[in-house]
């Protein structure tokens, strides 16, 4: 049996770790997949130009937001609604860079055919 000193343990030790930090990183892709590769896409094309924005909350409400040279006008039922152009421009913002899933057409789930 070999008799190891103080600083032999030491490496020891230290190397293990470093062996057992080694298998983590090369496992970790394996056991926790990046969940960044799913079908996340942007809802419009990525250099796209917003010019007139209609967003209906619900059946008896319409809020229109447009384009009025280089300003953004935001309207709904025809009244003017009073925010600043910036903060216009930072909702248009959000909307050219939300995402979403694809979700195919049509979805079959157990014979039966939902869309």
């Amino acid at each position: 049996m070999v008799k190891l000193s103080k600083t032999a343990w030491n490496n020891v030790i230290i190397f293990s770790v470093m062996i057992i930090i080694l298998l983590i990183n090369a496992t970790n892709d394996r056991l926790f997949p990046d969940d960044n590769n799913t079908n996340d896409t942007l809802l419009l094309p990525e250099h796209s130009v917003i010019l007139t924005l209609t967003i209906m909350p619900s059946d008896d409400k319409k809020i229109v937001f447009e384009r009025i040279g280089r300003a953004w006008q935001m309207t709904s039922q025809g009244v003017l609604l009073d925010l600043t152009n910036q903060q216009i421009e930072q909702i248009m913002f959000a909307w050219q860079q939300s995402s979403g899933l694809v979700q195919a057409a049509e979805i079959v789930v157990e014979g039966l055919l939902w869309c």
